[in-house]
């Protein structure tokens, strides 16, 4: 399975999106440093944010088809993420009545929160009544109050109702029959969608965080199998990773390997044909991606590939960042790890991140753009390696 996939994939960044005028300017400065491979994603709670409606399903594909459009229009290939959970297929931990509300914030004198309980990794939601829709995130919890992140676009009433849930990427689906059938409706409509234009998926981003992913691994190891199973039924030749997972993260990847053998008595060729990774290090953890090549071995997965979803590092001076040159110096080191030919293993390497984004000092360039040293020696290692237009195998039929 790893001669599946073209190695001159490790060539790859992860965009940062903006306005439709900076992502041509952005992706064209992608391929002008022979990138081959860009990780995106396909967020389901975006895509198909109200509930299916006797059966029939709304799907919002505006911003996907416009990002996987473009990068192919630069024969950059996609890797996507799936990811995120609407809200309406979530598991609702606490529902009740507001007693009252003001800019940041609803109180419910009945209710008994706790301190701390949903500070940042969960939503709540106006359900009815005055600000009914409005969702956001909790950035403060005490007994009869939940704290916002922002504000209410409309304040709610006292008599509004509302739910606490889960946030979208840190949840998975309410393992109920009609959410099953909602996401198996969703990722066969995503593969035949994009088919002869994205060839490889990620399901989910980093399952093994805690305490932020209210799952575990069991939970997580089912939901990957019914994506795979699906999105395999479009198209054999599609290729599902699992993943990527938070640095290499033996543990994680040995107890789905248990629960998929041992518990459910199946092949793990049913649930992933890749394994994802973010081996952060310094300047990329090479002895983490070589014990992860060794699990899989060790249950006879040794002709899957490992894909690198992400690696990189904070240039932030107030988060203790590295310089622009400890950047450069440690990419360069990098890619010699990944195209090495004892990581053939590794057939797809996306960097973190293309352009800073707010609050993330990562970028090869800065947010305008403007290119750092990394950048530069990205472009001149890759490109005696990337023939530009050379056909790939197999080629992807352009639609």
């Amino acid at each position: 399975m790893v001669s599946n996939m073209d190695r001159r994939l490790i060539f790859g960044f992860m965009p940062s999106w903006g306005s439709s005028t900076y992502n041509a300017d952005m992706v064209k400065k992608m391929a002008d440093a022979h990138t081959q491979s860009a990780r995106a994603s396909f967020n389901w709670d975006l895509i198909e944010p109200n509930a299916p409606v006797g059966g029939q399903h709304t799907y919002i594909w505006t911003t996907f088809d416009a990002q996987v459009d473009l990068l192919l229009s630069y024969r950059i290939e996609s890797i996507e993420t799936v990811v995120g959970t609407p809200w309406w297929a979530r598991h609702v931990y606490r529902q009740g009545t507001v007693t009252g509300a003001g800019t940041n914030y609803i109180d419910d004198a009945n209710a008994n929160f706790g301190t701390g309980t949903y500070n940042n990794w969960f939503e709540v939601r106006i359900t009815g009544g005055t600000g009914a829709g409005q969702m956001k995130k909790i950035v403060d919890t005490q007994p009869t109050r939940l704290t916002i992140e922002g504000s209410w676009d409309i304040i709610p009433s006292a008599d509004s109702t509302y739910i606490v849930i889960g946030h979208a990427a840190f949840v998975l689906p309410e393992e109920t029959q009609s959410n099953i059938d909602s996401f198996n409706a969703f990722c066969q409509t995503m593969a035949t969608r994009y088919s002869g234009k994205v060839r490889y998926y990620e399901f989910w981003n980093e399952p093994n965080q805690k305490p932020q992913m209210q799952f575990e691994h069991e939970e997580y190891t089912r939901w990957l199998g019914r994506a795979h199973t699906t999105i395999k039924q479009v198209d054999q030749n599609l290729l599902v990773s699992l993943g990527g997972l938070s640095g290499a993260d033996t543990n994680f990847l040995g107890r789905v390997y248990d629960y998929i053998i041992s518990t459910l008595g199946q092949n793990p060729d049913e649930y992933f044909d890749a394994v994802a990774i973010h081996p952060y290090g310094s300047p990329l953890d090479d002895t983490g991606i070589q014990n992860i090549y060794n699990q899989m071995s060790s249950h006879q997965d040794s002709e899957k590939s490992i894909w690198v979803t992400e690696y990189g590092w904070d240039l932030d001076p107030l988060h203790g960042g590295i310089s622009e040159q400890q950047q450069k110096d440690w990419l360069l080191q990098s890619l010699d790890i990944l195209t090495s030919p004892t990581k053939s293993y590794v057939t797809a390497a996306t960097f973190h991140l293309f352009a800073d984004q707010p609050g993330l000092m990562w970028g090869v360039c800065h947010a305008d753009l403007t290119e750092r040293p990394a950048y530069g020696a990205f472009r001149d290692y890759a490109a005696p390696r990337t023939p530009r237009w050379e056909s790939k195998a197999p080629v992807i039929q352009m639609v």
